[in-house]
């Protein structure tokens, strides 16, 4: 796939795109705002030993006060790690822990070592209150702890604990940074989906899709959607002139006569190319006659005020009868056949003598355009193919299934390849 490819496939599945990211990013706004606060309690402990006997001794600069002290240290760090002291410190606050397993009450306090002498304590609790009841219950047990082991022993190896103010902070979501990150996963997502999507697709989503199945020449790019009939001197009006001219390059007789059968994606967007391709025959002085075999959803009639009567189906039937069917437009040179009526157009075109139908249509006319149903629509009209000098196909890229262009294979001439051309919107 080239680079235009990769963009075609993002505007095509823009709404897609914008959907799964406002989704990820209204999901998670109302997640932040859910999202209760929580408090983180903090307080650090330093150690230092008590009531050192005052000595005319060299001491070393206090190296094994520092080490005894480092010691403790790792010490107050295991106290914290274990039941027994978180149980306690919870008793001491007067907090249930019927609702904390064991083991989250083990892993409640996490202490870690700042320096050789000192150790600092966090925590998280929701209620601010219970916060500092238990950050307060800490100091106590530990203050408890240290004078239990050491109030039998000798002062000269005993500790004492420094706790330095204790802080407890609300922690509450980052809105913005989470609606930032929300938007990038979401776009990111979203892109993934749009690509995977179309990986899997059954539609034809690129030029060389369309290419490799027909093996048509693609004649065209349409860029911008033909919304009504064109006049003579429209810039658009130019196109369908250059198309006209492609379609009758391999005629070395000017007057020869043509049926172009014209089929695709999309009953208006048909509708539309049939009637100026037809309105750009006629500017050139070519007597046209637009036959319609949409009986679906078809157009024609609106744009050239025609009345809906018997036409293209009920002539089939009778060939003969062609004048009958046939109405005049408000257009110089540009005569139509309205569609008409049958309940199973596969069996009416089986049952035509389709060379007679086309015999008679050539005798009313120089071009003879077929505007045929939209291929989601029906394929029921294709074997009218056996007859038509040319064919078009309009395919809007990330409309059209494989499956239909290999029912339009089916029908094609290989010795007429050079007269069957794609546009491709």
């Amino acid at each position: 796939m080239e680079l235009r490819d990769y963009l075609l496939v993002l505007k095509r599945r823009i709404i897609l795109i914008i959907a799964i990211t406002l989704i990820v990013v209204l999901t998670t706004f109302l997640v932040s705002l859910a999202i209760p606060v929580k408090y983180n309690a903090s307080v650090s402990f330093l150690i230092s030993r008590a009531d050192r006997q005052e000595t005319s001794d060299y001491q070393y600069d206090g190296y094994y006060t520092i080490q005894a002290s480092e010691l403790f240290a790792n010490t107050i760090v295991g106290w914290c790690k274990t039941l027994s002291i978180a149980s306690e410190v919870y008793k001491k606050a007067d907090i249930s822990t019927s609702e904390i397993s064991i083991k989250d009450l083990s892993k409640k306090f996490k202490a870690k070592k700042t320096s050789s002498q000192t150790v600092e304590v966090n925590f998280t609790q929701k209620d601010e209150l219970e916060a500092n009841k238990l950050v307060y219950a800490l100091i106590n047990t530990l203050e408890e702890q240290t004078n239990i082991i050491y109030q039998k022993k000798d002062k000269d190896i005993s500790f004492e604990i420094i706790t330095s103010p204790p802080a407890v902070t609300a922690s509450r979501p980052n809105v913005i940074l989470n609606i930032l990150v929300g938007f990038i996963c979401g776009l990111f997502l979203s892109i993934l989906l749009a690509f995977s999507w179309e990986y899997f697709s059954k539609t034809l989503n690129t030029k060389n899709q369309v290419q490799e199945i027909l093996n048509i020449p693609i004649a065209g790019v349409i860029s911008k959607k033909i919304k009504n009939l064109l006049s003579p001197d429209s810039k658009e009006m130019r196109n369908f002139q250059l198309l006209r001219s492609y379609l009758l390059k391999n005629n070395k007789d000017s007057n020869v006569k043509k049926i172009i059968l014209i089929t695709g994606s999309e009953n208006e967007d048909l509708s539309l190319i049939s009637a100026n391709l037809a309105l750009s025959f006629t500017y050139s002085g070519r007597n046209t006659l637009l036959v319609d075999v949409n009986i679906y959803n078809s157009l024609l009639c609106k744009f050239f005020k025609c009345s809906e009567t018997k036409g293209f189906f009920e002539f089939v039937k009778h060939p003969q009868e062609i004048d009958q069917y046939i109405q005049e437009t408000n257009k110089s040179k540009l005569k139509f056949l309205p569609s008409g009526k049958s309940s199973l157009p596969t069996d009416t075109i089986a049952q035509a003598n389709l060379e007679r139908v086309a015999a008679n249509l050539k005798q009313k006319a120089d071009i003879i355009i077929l505007n045929c149903p939209s291929l989601e629509d029906s394929t029921e009209v294709l074997p009218l193919l056996a007859i038509s000098d040319q064919l078009l196909v309009k395919i809007k890229l990330g409309k059209v299934k494989s499956s239909q262009l290999e029912e339009i294979k089916r029908f094609l001439d290989p010795k007429k390849r050079n007269q069957y051309i794609v546009l491709v919107e």
